[in-house]
């Protein structure tokens, strides 16, 4: 038993590997074959996926994601949070090329944002819980000047997006400020 369940976990690996790494890879030398297997190595040494858990991990820093389920709790609210990336320019293309699989003549089609030139990847299947009270700060896009951001409380938070339903928050990247498991600060993310 432990054979076939060793067996099942080496073929799933291999599959994520090749398709992470080697699909759509040219290796026509020594030389591109020996790099991709340097970037291999790196992005495996440092990551630890765990494709069906939501973390709690306290973590530092500004990050990028996309806000899933609220849950209110007094004054404070614990709100799941997606990590994603977002790419401009050429590396825009580049990125959405590897994650669909599209050329570079069908790449817009795949991903209509390039239009827009830019590009975000959701390649997390984790999600994280944050905590958010009334002394969390945050600024939305000015409705007048969508090159500002405006600070607005939390309550006009909800009543901005309240309208879309969690839709509103799930479409919306936004950039959230982290001590621990809070979230001191949101910021909207523009995106044309």
């Amino acid at each position: 038993m432990k054979k076939i369940i060793l067996l099942v976990v080496l073929l799933i690996a291999g599959n994520f590997l090749y398709n992470k790494y080697l699909k759509g890879n040219d290796l026509s030398s020594a030389a591109d074959a020996l790099k991709l297997l340097e970037t291999m190595q790196t992005n495996l040494s440092s990551s630890t996926p765990n494709p069906s858990a939501t973390s709690t991990t306290p973590t530092e820093g500004r990050t990028l994601v996309y806000f899933g389920s609220v849950s209110q709790s007094g004054l404070s609210a614990v709100v799941e949070a997606d990590e994603i990336e977002m790419f401009n320019g050429d590396q825009a293309t580049e990125v959405a090329m590897k994650d669909t699989g599209c050329s570079k003549e069908k790449v817009v089609e795949c991903a209509p944002t390039l239009n827009n030139n830019f590009y975000i990847r959701n390649s997390a299947t984790t999600t994280k819980k944050y905590t958010v009270t009334l002394s969390t700060e945050v600024y939305l896009i000015s409705s007048t000047d969508t090159s500002k951001l405006e600070k607005v409380s939390l309550l006009q938070l909800k009543e901005r997006y309240e309208a879309g339903g969690l839709s509103g928050l799930r479409s919306s990247p936004f950039w959230i400020t982290l001590q621990g498991t809070k979230i001191v600060k949101v910021e909207e993310q523009y995106i044309p």
